[in-house]
C-alpha cells in the first residue's frame, strides 16, 4: 500500500483486500466450516474435499486477510488448529453494514441541477453566437465569421489540401497534350 493514502482510502484498501479473500467458494466453505469451532488441517480436508497444498493456500490467504487465527497444540505444536477470528468477523460485519446502508445512498439533486444550469448556459452562448452571425449577415457585414461551426449555420468552405480528397485533386489537375507512356 502507499504511504500517501488517508485513513478512509486505507481501509477501503483493507476491505477490498478482505473481499478478494472472501472471493473464492472454497474459502467461503472453509470459513462457514471455521464458524462452527476450530479444526486441523486433515479435519478440514476431509471435509472440503481439497488437496493439502491447496487447502493451506486457501487458509494462509484466509489468515494473511486477518479472518482465521492459528492455535499450536499444547502438547504436540507440529499440529496447527484453525478458528475463525470472531473480533474480525464482527468488525466486517459492522463494516460491511454500515457500507452497503440504503440510507448513506444520498440524492444528488444539487448536481443534477448545476448540470441542467451548465448545459442551458451553453445552449444559451450557442445562440447568442448564431444570432450576432445572422445579424451580421442580415445587415450584409462579412467580416463576422462563423468560426464555430455551428449546426444549421453555413460556414466558408477552406481549400485545403487535406480537406480535398486524391481523385478530385487529380480531376483538377491540367490534362496533358502528351499520352501517358508508363515507364519501362
Amino acid at each position: 500500500m502507499a504511504k500517501n493514502l488517508s485513513e478512509g482510502q486505507l481501509r477501503l484498501e483493507k476491505a477490498a483486500e478482505t473481499m478478494k479473500a472472501l472471493a473464492d467458494p472454497y474459502r467461503l466453505h472453509i470459513l462457514d466450516l471455521l464458524t462452527e469451532g476450530e479444526a486441523c488441517h486433515s479435519e478440514l480436508k476431509e471435509r472440503v474435499g481439497l488437496p493439502p497444498n491447496l487447502l493451506s493456500h486457501h487458509l494462509r490467504v484466509l489468515r494473511q486477510s486477518g479472518l482465521v487465527r492459528t492455535r499450536h497444540d499444547s502438547i504436540d505444536g507440529r499440529w496447527i488448529y484453525y478458528v475463525a477470528n470472531k473480533d474480525n468477523l464482527a468488525y466486517w460485519r459492522v463494516w460491511l453494514g454500515q457500507f452497503l446502508d440504503p440510507a448513506r445512498v444520498q440524492a444528488r439533486q444539487q448536481t443534477i441541477e448545476s448540470a441542467a444550469l451548465a448545459t442551458i448556459n451553453t445552449q444559451l452562448t450557442t445562440l447568442s453566437r448564431y444570432f450576432k452571425w445572422a445579424l451580421a449577415k442580415a445587415i450584409d457585414q462579412p467580416d463576422v465569421p462563423n468560426d464555430r461551426g455551428l449546426p444549421g449555420v453555413p460556414t466558408p468552405f477552406v481549400a485545403h489540401r487535406a480537406t480535398v480528397g486524391r481523385r478530385a485533386r487529380l480531376a483538377a489537375r491540367p490534362k496533358r497534350d502528351v499520352p501517358y507512356e508508363p515507364r519501362r
